[in-house]
Protein backbone atom coordinates (compact mmCIF):
# COMPACT_ATOMS: atom_id res chain seq x y z
CA UNK A 1 0.00 0.00 0.00
CA UNK A 2 1.34 3.52 -1.00
CA UNK A 3 0.53 6.44 1.16
CA UNK A 4 0.76 10.46 0.70
CA UNK A 5 3.26 11.71 2.83
CA UNK A 6 1.48 15.41 3.07
CA UNK A 7 -2.35 13.67 3.74
CA UNK A 8 -1.74 10.37 4.70
CA UNK A 9 -3.84 8.97 2.37
CA UNK A 10 -3.88 5.58 1.06
CA UNK A 11 -2.72 6.26 -2.56
CA UNK A 12 -2.46 3.14 -4.19
CA UNK A 13 -1.30 -0.13 -3.98
CA UNK A 14 1.18 -2.47 -6.11
CA UNK A 15 1.86 -6.12 -5.83
CA UNK A 16 4.62 -7.39 -3.95
CA UNK A 17 8.14 -8.94 -6.20
CA UNK A 18 8.69 -12.94 -5.98
CA UNK A 19 11.38 -12.94 -3.56
CA UNK A 20 9.12 -11.71 0.04
CA UNK A 21 6.81 -14.39 -0.89
CA UNK A 22 9.67 -16.95 -0.64
CA UNK A 23 10.49 -15.77 3.19
CA UNK A 24 6.69 -17.31 4.48
CA UNK A 25 8.67 -20.79 3.01
CA UNK A 26 11.75 -20.38 4.26
CA UNK A 27 11.36 -19.41 7.85
CA UNK A 28 10.58 -23.13 8.93
CA UNK A 29 13.47 -24.63 7.37
CA UNK A 30 15.79 -21.19 8.92
CA UNK A 31 14.40 -22.01 12.52
CA UNK A 32 14.15 -25.79 12.37
CA UNK A 33 10.35 -25.93 12.56
CA UNK A 34 9.56 -28.66 10.20
CA UNK A 35 8.77 -32.13 10.71
CA UNK A 36 7.30 -32.15 13.97
CA UNK A 37 9.97 -33.24 16.96
CA UNK A 38 10.54 -36.33 15.62
CA UNK A 39 12.79 -34.95 13.22
CA UNK A 40 14.76 -32.60 15.41
CA UNK A 41 17.28 -35.27 17.15
CA UNK A 42 17.99 -36.57 13.64
CA UNK A 43 18.58 -32.83 12.34
CA UNK A 44 21.21 -32.52 15.35
CA UNK A 45 22.94 -35.73 15.21
CA UNK A 46 23.40 -34.79 11.44
CA UNK A 47 24.61 -31.61 12.66
CA UNK A 48 26.79 -32.62 15.32
CA UNK A 49 28.45 -35.05 12.52
CA UNK A 50 28.32 -31.84 10.00
CA UNK A 51 30.77 -30.31 12.89
CA UNK A 52 32.76 -33.74 13.30
CA UNK A 53 33.74 -33.55 9.80
CA UNK A 54 34.41 -29.75 9.37
CA UNK A 55 36.88 -30.08 12.70
CA UNK A 56 38.55 -33.19 12.13
CA UNK A 57 40.19 -31.60 8.70
CA UNK A 58 41.89 -28.73 10.27
CA UNK A 59 43.11 -31.34 13.25
CA UNK A 60 44.06 -33.75 10.58
CA UNK A 61 46.18 -31.21 8.40
CA UNK A 62 47.75 -29.90 11.98
CA UNK A 63 49.05 -33.49 13.04
CA UNK A 64 50.59 -34.18 9.88
CA UNK A 65 52.57 -31.19 10.03
CA UNK A 66 53.27 -31.83 13.70
CA UNK A 67 53.93 -35.39 12.32
CA UNK A 68 56.68 -33.45 9.51
CA UNK A 69 58.10 -31.28 11.88
CA UNK A 70 58.87 -34.02 13.95
CA UNK A 71 60.42 -36.52 11.67
CA UNK A 72 62.70 -33.32 10.25
CA UNK A 73 64.07 -32.26 13.49
CA UNK A 74 65.08 -36.12 14.18
CA UNK A 75 67.36 -36.54 10.74
CA UNK A 76 70.81 -37.34 11.74
CA UNK A 77 72.74 -34.55 9.67
CA UNK A 78 71.82 -31.86 7.49
CA UNK A 79 72.99 -31.65 3.97
CA UNK A 80 75.60 -28.98 3.06
CA UNK A 81 75.80 -28.14 -0.93
CA UNK A 82 77.17 -30.70 -3.14
CA UNK A 83 77.39 -33.37 -0.53
CA UNK A 84 75.29 -36.43 -1.73
CA UNK A 85 72.68 -37.42 0.38
CA UNK A 86 73.40 -39.94 3.22
CA UNK A 87 70.68 -42.87 1.36
CA UNK A 88 71.88 -42.72 -2.08
CA UNK A 89 75.64 -43.54 -0.65
CA UNK A 90 74.48 -46.19 1.34
CA UNK A 91 72.78 -48.05 -1.48
CA UNK A 92 75.94 -46.84 -3.82
CA UNK A 93 73.81 -45.10 -6.02
CA UNK A 94 76.11 -43.17 -8.96
CA UNK A 95 75.58 -40.04 -8.47
CA UNK A 96 76.46 -37.60 -11.24
CA UNK A 97 78.07 -34.26 -10.31
CA UNK A 98 78.15 -30.79 -12.14
CA UNK A 99 81.51 -30.75 -14.51
CA UNK A 100 83.98 -28.50 -12.67
CA UNK A 101 84.35 -25.25 -14.34
CA UNK A 102 87.91 -24.11 -15.00
CA UNK A 103 89.48 -21.45 -13.35
CA UNK A 104 90.83 -19.29 -16.39
CA UNK A 105 87.40 -17.50 -17.70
Amino acid sequence: MLVGASTAEATGSRDLPWYPAGLPISQPLHFGDYGGKPMQPIWALLELTAVVVLGSGPYLWLAKRRQAADASAALPCRLSAGEPPPLASAIRLPIRRPPRRSGSG
